[in-house]
């Protein structure tokens, strides 16, 4: 580990600061994608059409935009005449339509000895990648090739590269495990291959339309203590740099075909007594129960972005009356996915330190790097003994693309209630980011909506305003600030709405303790449902297709659908009926709820136009959700 402990920023930190003015400058009207499940984005050459709409003239030279003849760029006027042009070979550069003079043409591709190059969308690099054979790829002179090679896979939540990593959780290791569960979204069977390090974990079959899950073994150092027999947590008393080299770090799933991945900490609900010998057993339901739980949609690496504002909870502060002694901060875990990663780390609050003996952690708002490898797993955990103590608005930025997770080893929600599970999800790359989401109402046993919803300020000054304009009053949002949102008490009319901002935010969505009030599903005899966190998906990120399943261990489970008003969506072909939805305000989308999905069957949403779509399930006293998929292309130039 190499780490710089200065108050000034570092240049990755300046660099992020910078991009967050130019997400704000490039995020205008946003649209929903038109791509399918793989999000292929298509790519374009010398003759590609990268170009801005502008007017066109007579001569078919539209202003402004970039054309080409042979190395020659040029531009013309609104008269369609030229009006600037430029060798490009004086620079060292090529042509391309839309684009001027770029690095590359974009789309391009080779591939020799192994190694894949490809140009980016906009031209400006050629970036390289190992031609893998475990992600059923082959080596040409014109590219690799293969369905899952970066030029067919596009950039969404589908991939064949994923790196599925253990967060930190008070659950009884000795009797329930972490793992993954995965989605083939082809017609052809897949082969799957875990590896950590150089050693190979598992290797499964994968059968076509099909699914698999693949229980993996707990790293000590990342899980953090169990709880004791009475449910008492023992909090992790340090943040953690975990190396793959050193038989810890992440995991690496590759498959050969293109997969939907999403990570169980833990996989199922309970077991039956006689499954699990010497497990404290739940009087109310005698089954051993794992009472912490979550999912997290995984992002593969061909979808990895290197820079991150965090998104999530808050930590619990000491409560010695709900068995929590030291307090619990919320985590972020970064994991490296290339050769040479730095990652500089501007944390919002102070962290816990990298070894219990070195005390008292690391100040916020001074910048930290942080050097890893492939696999390694570099766990920050904030210092519970500071008030309202949060990493979300924290600044990640990386010289490689990273994957990033948040959460909370167990987490209260509201911060009052009780009933602490284990809450993690993805969080998104920086240009992910949106101004507009629809948020759903969340399902719950009880039948009494509740859930929380948090806004994540980008920029400084963000206007919030939410359709119908009944659910919340419009608020102000700084850069680094985060708002809470509590549904209200009652039912309303309200209960689906819109978010939209003058400026990219993030939002957050969180599934309750079945002890806040007015949800109080145990004071109904329902012990279903506690914590669990996500990400909304922005409005600009939807798809029109997503492949998606649930798997067993888990009671209920639940499918939100996000569509236009009056278009057409199909669940496994069917047409869903247009009663089915909701409308949200004015905003032009309706809500519609899908249930009685049987446990590791395949299904298929397909919408008219892009659609959202969420998941999530229910056991006794704990629950998971997460999205069903997002586009990913960067809405940067």
């Amino acid at each position: 580990m190499k780490a710089s402990y200065t108050a000034r920023s570092s240049a990755r930190a300046i660099h992020l600061l910078a991009m967050i003015s130019l997400v704000t400058a490039h995020c205008g009207t946003e649209q929903p994608s038109s791509s399918g499940v793989s999000g292929t984005a298509g790519s374009n050459g010398g003759q590609g059409g990268h170009g801005v709409a502008g007017d066109a003239s007579s001569t078919g030279c539209e202003k402004d935009t970039w054309q080409c003849e042979g190395t020659v760029a040029w531009q013309c006027d609104a008269a369609g005449e030229v009006q600037s042009s430029l060798d490009c070979a004086w620079k060292g550069k090529v042509c391309a339509t839309g684009l001027g003079c770029v690095t590359c043409h974009p789309g391009s591709a080779s591939c020799s000895e192994g190694i894949g190059s490809s140009c980016t969308e906009d031209g400006t690099r050629v970036e390289t990648y190992a031609c893998d054979p475990l992600q059923g790829m082959r080596c040409e002179p014109d590219g690799c090739k293969g369905a899952c090679s970066p030029s067919k896979l596009g950039r969404t939540h589908v991939g064949c590269d994923f790196w599925p990593t253990i967060t930190s959780n008070t659950a009884w290791s000795d009797w329930f495990a972490f793992g993954v569960f995965v989605i083939n979204t082809t017609e052809l069977p897949a082969v799957l291959t875990v590896t950590r390090g150089s050693e190979v974990i598992a290797t499964r079959s994968l059968p076509a339309s099909g699914t698999q899950t693949i229980e993996l073994p707990w790293i000590r150092d990342l899980k953090g203590q169990d709880a004791d027999w009475e449910g008492n947590v023992s909090p992790s008393s340090s943040s953690t740099l975990s190396k793959s080299n050193a038989g810890a770090g992440a995991y690496r799933l590759r498959s050969d075909q293109p997969v939907v991945v999403l990570q169980f900490n833990t996989l199922g609900a309970g077991k039956d007594k006689a499954a699990a010998p010497g497990c404290p057993i739940d009087a109310s339901s005698g089954e051993c129960l794992s009472y912490s739980n979550d999912a997290s949609l995984l992002l593969p690496t061909s979808s990895a972005g290197s820079n991150h504002v965090l998104m999530g909870w808050r930590s619990w502060p000491l409560d010695s009356s709900q068995g929590n002694s030291r307090g619990i901060g919320d985590f972020a875990s970064i994991t490296a996915l290339h050769e040479g990663t730095v990652v500089a780390v501007t944390p919002a609050t102070r962290l816990l330190s990298l070894e219990p003996s070195q005390g008292q952690g690391f100040e916020g708002g001074i910048t930290h790097e942080y050097q890893l490898d492939p696999g390694d797993v570099l766990q920050l955990i904030s210092d519970p003994s500071i008030p309202n103590a949060q990493l979300s608005g924290s600044v990640v930025a990386a010289n490689r693309p990273i994957q990033v997770l948040t959460g909370v080893s167990c987490a209260n929600v509201p911060i009052q209630v009780p009933t602490c599970d284990h809450i993690e999800e993805t969080n998104l790359p920086l240009e992910m980011f949106g101004r507009r989401y629809i948020v759903t109402d969340l399902f719950n046993p009880a039948g009494r909506p509740r859930q929380m919803v948090r806004i994540h300020g980008l920029v400084d000054d963000t206007l919030v305003s939410f359709d119908p304009p009944s659910a919340y009053q419009s608020i102000r949002v700084r850069r680094g600030e985060t708002v809470d949102l509590d549904l209200p008490k009652e039912q309303s009319s309200a209960r689906e709405f819109m978010v939209s901002s003058t400026h990219p935010i993030g939002v957050t969505q969180y599934m309750v303790g079945n002890l806040a009030e007015p949800y109080q599903a145990q004071a109904a005899g329902i012990n279903l449902g506690d914590p669990s966190q996500t990400f909304v998906v922005p409005v600009s990120r939807y798809l029109k297709r997503y492949f998606l399943a649930v798997p067993t261990g888990f009671e209920q489970h639940r499918v939100d659908i996000v569509a236009s008003t009056g278009s057409e969506v199909y669940f496994d072909g069917r047409l869903i009926s247009p009663e089915s939805f909701r409308a949200v305000g004015a905003s032009g989308f309706s809500v519609a709820r899908l249930e009685h999905l049987e446990p590791g069957k395949r299904h298929e949403i397909r919408g008219e136009k892009a659609l959202g779509v969420q998941v999530y399930g229910f056991g006794p006293y704990t629950s998971w959700m997460a999205p069903g998929g997002i586009e990913l292309r960067s809405a940067l130039p």
